[in-house]
């Protein structure tokens, strides 16, 4: 019989991959259309709006085609994998990407403005497909430090009890280091992300549900405070750095009318007003900001479907990597076509998954839509059956992907070309489980018989 958790339906991967892809465009759409959004400059035609529900529905036909909802299979044992390849790797990729990125960090000034300058620099140089000057150590780091979530990942899902000091320099470490060189938010939020959805994994995958209430002890309780606190410090470092963005153009009651060139678009609907009186202008700023990181995907979608007309770019619009790879070898053609982006005020902007498979690979973007859906339909099945247990390390993974497919596709969210490599790494130096590979440590609180 299910628990009334999972009756609830917070069963991570619970859902079928395409009930998760609806219910997060469903959400993007209401928020758009609640929320006092006034496009400045900017439209959302008929056939652009039509070719972004087409891309979505051929995401679900593609995972309805792999797998049909199933019920989740519960053991009484869970067998661990065998991490002792694994974990040497991760630990050797994460200290080098927190090393070389706090030497990046220091050399750019060591703050949030200096770091900022540096990141609007090699945008720009990323536009006219020029020479980033990226350093060494930022190369580097670029590479390692997603390591991070894969870190995340193993530690939460695989490791009983979780160690917090391990799980805060390992996991946590090269994404700060990476957020503080680059003066972005991302790398940390995709952290905590991951965090959430690993303890969800762990819990209503792997875990028998006699051991659930076991759990809730002061120990968990001060994991829990704990990271309440992280997140309340790393909410406080992304509104610093709203804030640092802000002081540049003479404060946040400025920036309204400022994004209203800039983004094309502002907060100035029916509701608008007594936001502002209620919450303050600051505040209202600082939600317009969040909602607009989540809903721009429909609004710049819309106008990629409408109005790219260059050829396909092949992953060099979406994936950082290959982006960084065809700068180095073909510079003009890269800025030929982020010159045509930029024309139609899309460069630098959260394109939404399906927008940017439109750009790099046209048409054929539907066809990579679905076949996305239909991996995304393995990881369910294979998570629901449970019969190799390897499998769980990536459903935090394709559920990050689905939740952020408002803005890129897993490939390019936070260069995730890199962080789904070091997960398919660690996926498959992992030996699978069988009766006689069980980490002694974990037994009780997994299942096992004590020794």
């Amino acid at each position: 019989m299910p628990t009334s958790s999972e009756r609830a339906g917070i069963l991570p991967m619970k859902w079928h991959p395409a009930g998760m892809m609806l219910t997060v465009w469903t959400v993007c759409f209401t928020l758009f259309f609640v929320l006092p959004f006034q496009l400045v400059g900017r439209e959302i035609t008929g056939f652009g709006l039509a070719m972004l529900v087409a891309s979505v529905m051929a995401f679900c036909i593609g995972a309805w085609l792999r797998t049909h909802a199933m019920p989740q299979h519960r053991q009484g044992q869970v067998a661990m994998p065998d991490f002792s390849r694994t974990d040497p790797v991760l630990i050797a990729a994460s200290l080098i990407g927190i090393l070389v990125l706090l030497l990046e960090w220091r050399s750019n000034g060591g703050g949030l403005s200096d770091a900022w300058n540096v990141r609007s620099d090699r945008t720009t140089a990323l536009l006219y497909g020029a020479d980033s000057g990226s350093s060494l150590s930022f190369q580097i780091g670029f590479l390692f430090s997603p390591v991070g979530y894969t870190v995340i990942a193993r530690e939460i899902i695989f490791r009983t009890p979780v160690r917090p000091i391990r799980l805060a320099i390992l996991g946590f470490g090269p994404l700060l280091a990476s957020s503080l060189a680059l003066g972005g938010r991302a790398p940390l939020l995709w952290g905590f992300t991951m965090m959430a959805l690993s303890v969800m994994t762990k819990r209503w995958t792997i875990m028998p549900p006699s051991t659930m209430v076991r759990q809730r002890n002061p120990r968990t309780v001060m994991m829990v405070i704990a990271g309440g606190i992280a997140a309340l410090f790393a909410l406080n470092y992304f509104v610093q750095v709203f804030v640092v963005r802000a002081e540049g153009i003479g404060g946040i009651e400025n920036m309204f009318d400022s994004v209203a060139t800039i983004w094309g678009v502002t907060f100035e609907g029916p509701s608008a007003e007594w936001m502002k009186r209620i919450l303050g202008v600051g505040n209202t700023y600082l939600i317009f900001v969040f909602s607009w990181y989540i809903t721009q995907g429909i609004v710049i979608a819309s106008t990629l479907f409408s109005g790219y007309e260059g050829p396909p770019m092949f992953g060099s619009y979406g994936i950082e990597l290959v982006s960084a790879a065809v700068r180095r070898t073909n510079g003009a053609y890269l800025a030929e076509r982020n010159l045509e982006l930029n024309d139609l005020n899309v460069f630098g902007y959260l394109p939404s998954a399906f927008g940017t498979l439109y750009v790099d690979y046209w048409y054929f973007g539907l066809l990579i839509a679905g076949v996305w859906g239909y991996i995304a339909g393995i990881v369910y099945a294979r998570v629901r059956l449970l019969n190799d247990v390897r499998w769980a390390l990536a459903a935090p993974f394709v559920m990050q992907g689905i939740g952020t497919s408002v803005i890129n596709t897993p490939l390019g969210t936070t260069n995730g070309l890199v962080s789904l490599s070091w997960m398919t790494l660690a996926f498959f130096l992992a030996r699978p489980a069988t009766p006689a590979i069980r980490y002694s440590g974990d037994r009780e609180m997994l299942g096992f018989p004590s020794a």
